[in-house]
């Protein structure tokens, strides 16, 4: 029976007491430190000093919960970084006798992630490397002969060797695989070798959140996806659909968060106003995020301001003391709703579209009022002098106006089309698509 229980312990700490030994003899009793990456953010997990043999036992589980890239550091050596995968599901050691840590003087024992990882670029960057120096030795030759056969030959080698290298890396569902295709198709994307469909079907379908997560590589991956779905794409209008299928697929609610945010700046910062609707409709269908904080708390507050709700009403400067207008009696038909900074481009952009179009705006009964963020008395006023509606405020208090807060502006332009009731017909992404809805 005691055998047993000695058995059954040792089978306990294999399986929950994972640890990384670093062996680093350079620094001895200096400061080590592990960096982790969460989407956008740097944590500093761990902190302490080598020993005399600059020798350290971490505990991997009580610092890491996720397979990810760490980053590790040493205090006072401003240049040394060196990035590896740090797992809590591996009992490993990093070894490396030198001044300078990077791949190829550093061992990782007992890390098939590592390794393989290493293994799997060593192979991929000496493949390709190849294959380029026999395409410039080719082209040293005008006529084909027995050696430019043979080096045609190798070519096809290494073409295959090459394909079935990422086939087993597409097949494989280890963090060191998943960040290796990340990697491939980053870089693949920055040489326009994806079409814009690739890369459509890559974001909406190929990627795991949850793993991309914990790569150090959540921008870099995100960003070149948007060329996707950009004004004039085919796909321009379904970002916001294919954000909800991954959503819909993360299994962390850190990443589901997180993942969450990232797409709605995106949308803002975009003026993808339609695919930001579709996403905040989903968040608070969805339940999952129970009280959002900072940004995201913006856009729920934006729920309340989609198709068929009672639009806030408005607050006029008068001077000491302000006056409320209730939507409902705005306008007999329609009233249109600007928000805007005199000096924003797109801004300038919709104030002359408004203007050149003022007439016809006026002639289907759409009465405008608009409000500005200025923060200076004398900008507002040159500006809005030039207008040809009535309607036109600014109590310099920027964002923080109580319009802009009741109407959660977090950017700008930004206009809602309103009916007779004061009911909101739609948050409009651009002047123009009042006609739309307006026939």
């Amino acid at each position: 029976m005691r055998l047993f229980f000695i058995f059954l312990s040792l089978i306990c700490n294999k399986l929950f007491s994972q640890t990384l030994k670093l062996e680093l003899p350079f620094y001895s009793n200096k400061e080590v430190i592990l960096i982790e990456y969460n989407g956008l953010r740097k944590d500093t997990i761990f902190k302490n000093l080598l020993d005399e043999k600059g020798f350290i036992t971490i505990d991997v589980k009580k610092i890491k919960k996720n397979t990810g890239i760490a980053e590790l550091k040493i205090k006072d050596k401003d240049l040394l970084s060196y990035d590896f995968i740090l797992s809590p599901y591996e009992n490993t050691t990093l070894q490396c006798s030198g001044e300078y840590v990077y791949s190829e003087n550093t061992k990782h024992i007992n890390s098939l992630e590592n390794n393989n990882l290493n293994r799997w670029f060593e192979s991929i960057s000496r493949t390709k490397s190849k294959f380029l120096a026999i395409t410039e030795v080719e082209k040293l030759y005008s006529t084909k002969n027995k050696f430019t056969k043979s080096l045609e030959t190798e070519k096809r080698e290494l073409e295959i060797h090459l394909s079935r290298l990422e086939d087993t890396i597409k097949t494989n569902n280890s963090f060191a695989a998943h960040y290796i295709r990340y990697r491939i198709a980053e870089s693949e994307i920055a040489e326009k070798k994806y079409t814009v469909e690739k890369i459509k079907t890559f974001f909406s379908s190929q990627i795991d959140f949850d793993v991309l997560f914990h790569t150090k590589r959540w921008f870099e991956i995100i960003n070149p996806c948007l060329e996707a779905y950009v004004e004039g794409s085919a796909y321009y209008g379904l970002f916001g659909n294919d954000l909800i299928l991954n959503l819909q697929k993360c299994k962390n609610e850190q990443v589901y968060t997180s993942l969450a945010e990232a797409g709605l700046l995106i949308t803002e910062s975009m003026n993808w106003q339609n695919d930001q609707e579709k996403i905040i409709r989903f968040l608070i269908k969805d339940k999952r995020i129970k009280e959002p904080q900072g940004k995201l708390k913006e856009y729920f507050k934006m729920g309340k301001l989609f198709y068929g709700n009672k639009a806030p009403n408005l607050i006029i400067p008068t001077g000491k003391e302000n006056k409320t207008i209730e939507t409902v009696s705005l306008s007999k038909k329609y009233s249109l709703l600007f928000f805007y900074e005199t000096e924003c481009g797109h801004c300038q952009n919709t104030i002359e579209y408004l203007k050149q179009n003022f007439e016809k705006l006026n002639a289907k009964g759409i009465i405008i009022y608009s409000f500005s963020s200025d923060l200076d008395l004398q900008t507002f006023q040159t500006s809005a002098v030039n207008f040809p509606w009535s309607n036109k405020y600014c109590d310099l208090k920027g964002f923080q106006g109580e319009n802009f807060k009741n109407y959660a502006i977090v950017g700008t332009p930004t206009l809602f089309l309103l009916d007779e009731k004061g009911i909101i017909l739609k948050k409009l992404a651009k002047a123009e698509e009042v006609f739309e809805v307006i026939k």
